[in-house]
């Protein structure tokens, strides 16, 4: 039943909606509460229900920011009892190690295609019930999409993390964890790639910023500082809307996720990058020094982070095989490769002395802003570490393998360097870039170079072993 006023303009000021009445009765809202006992029962933690980050944060007894969240209620009409967790589509929850979205909706779409009273047609029904204060709730969002429209959007959704992002690799050390029930999981050292993220890690993902170079360095008095503040984010609706593709709804919210992302985690990508292009392999295949400033936590988000720019790219409708070839995108190179060859030059000349930023690190967040200029520095900043790429010897004796290891990456990296640079020096480079813009450059400057192989690595190792 309609409002008797429900043309007034309080009805429509939080465009939530114009209804507010609904009298049922006794009997019909005995039948609500009990359904809704059932759908959130502890045994179907998972399936039918659970808990997912709302981008908010409220203050607990200690001064504290805590995560708030949203109830998910998701279950599919014909048959809410399927033994699928399909409220994991939308999350993993906090204390979940090493899931995989793919994983998770992969499993999902087995047990909606095996149960033969669920159709193709049949509708998945996605409700956010959503604390507005306390003793009042609000349905945040409720959406009810067919199975087959889920299935396909959690395809495309893997599809684009996987495919529209570049060839990115982070070493994540081992390390031990404990989750708030106490129990400790140890992590195996890997070589780290971006997965598909889970809509609500896309929203933990953007509710906080990230500060200076990402980093945690320990002020005068040793006590650490926080290298990210925890902010308002996103609503898993938005990031939902993007990822069923929403009639009118998924585009202007696939461009503000981008725009957060950019504003918010570039100084953990510089940073955790940056770290990268100044260390990485070394004495052989496999060795690794560590990112000391970054715990692996902070690479994970960074590799989430480039999962994420790769599912936004895909949204706005640029793909990897037009954005690559793009200007923004060699830029980032073109200060990847720098960094690179500085930082061998550091190793040869200076004995391993290295600066506390690299050249094309440093060059970085004026390239976000004006990749002409940036562009126009590094050019005569590089005119001195290319003349000692072109010329310098291998260096021979006791103790020099660091040394020739450099020389050799140098004289790759060289080779990589200069017809990108007189690509970008042969064309008009833009003085501003759009949000979109700005996401192809940092890509560039986190993936690994254009033609990268082993081959140089394993001359390398022949001449050491000579």
């Amino acid at each position: 039943m309609a409002s008797d006023d429900d043309k007034a303009k309080c009805q429509k000021r939080y465009g939530l909606t114009e209804y507010i009445t609904c009298p049922v009765t006794t009997e019909e809202a005995m039948r609500m509460q009990d359904a809704l006992t059932w759908i959130v029962d502890e045994q179907r933690l998972g399936k039918t229900w659970r808990g997912v980050a709302n981008g908010h944060f409220e203050k607990d007894p200690k001064g504290r920011k805590r995560e708030q969240q949203d109830l998910l209620i998701a279950f599919v009409e014909d048959k809410p009892h399927v033994d699928a967790k399909t409220a994991s589509y939308i999350g993993s929850g906090r204390d979940v190690l090493g899931a995989q979205f793919e994983v998770d909706a992969a499993a999902i779409a087995a047990a909606l295609r095996a149960d033969p009273q669920i159709r193709p047609q049949s509708r998945l029904h996605f409700f956010l019930i959503h604390k507005a204060s306390d003793g009042r709730a609000q349905v945040a969002l409720a959406e009810s999409p067919t199975v087959q429209q889920v299935l396909d959007a959690a395809e495309q959704w893997v599809a684009a993390a996987k495919r529209n992002a570049p060839d990115v690799q982070l070493f994540l050390p081992q390390e031990t964890r404990k989750d708030r029930h106490g129990q400790t999981t140890t992590l195996a050292a890997v070589a780290g790639r971006p997965l598909p993220p889970y809509p609500d890690q896309v929203v933990r993902l953007l509710s906080r910023e990230w500060v200076r170079d990402g980093s945690s360095p320990r002020e005068g008095g040793g006590n650490p500082q926080k290298p990210h503040h925890k902010i308002g984010g996103p609503t898993v609706g938005e990031v939902l809307s993007v990822l069923l593709r929403l009639d009118g709804k998924w585009e202007p919210a696939a461009r503000r996720l981008l725009g957060l992302l950019v504003q918010r985690l570039t100084a953990l990508l510089i940073g955790v990058f940056g770290m990268k292009h100044a260390y990485g392999p070394r004495r052989k295949r496999g060795a690794h020094e560590p990112l000391s400033d970054y715990p692996r936590s902070s690479c994970e988000i960074a590799l989430q982070a480039v999962a994420t720019l790769a599912i936004l790219l895909d949204a706005v409708h640029q793909r990897k095989e037009q954005y690559m070839n793009g200007a923004p995108y060699q830029v980032g190179q073109a200060l990847a490769l720098a960094d690179t060859l500085h930082k061998d030059y550091c190793t040869v000349v200076r004995k391993g002395q290295l600066p506390s930023s690299l050249i094309g690190t440093a060059l970085m967040r004026r390239a976000l802003e004006n990749p002409a200029s940036a562009m126009a520095d590094l050019g005569e900043r590089m005119m001195e570490y290319v003349r000692w790429a072109k010329t310098v010897a291998l260096p021979t004796g006791r103790n020099t393998e660091q040394e020739r290891i450099a020389v050799h990456e140098a004289r790759k990296k060289l080779r990589q360097f200069q017809p990108l640079a007189t690509a970008l020096g042969s064309g008009t480079l833009p003085t501003e870039m759009n949000d979109a813009e700005k996401a192809m450059l940092l890509l560039g400057f986190l993936a690994s170079p254009p033609d990268e192989d082993d081959s140089s690595e394993g001359d390398i190792e022949g001449d050491i072993n000579e």
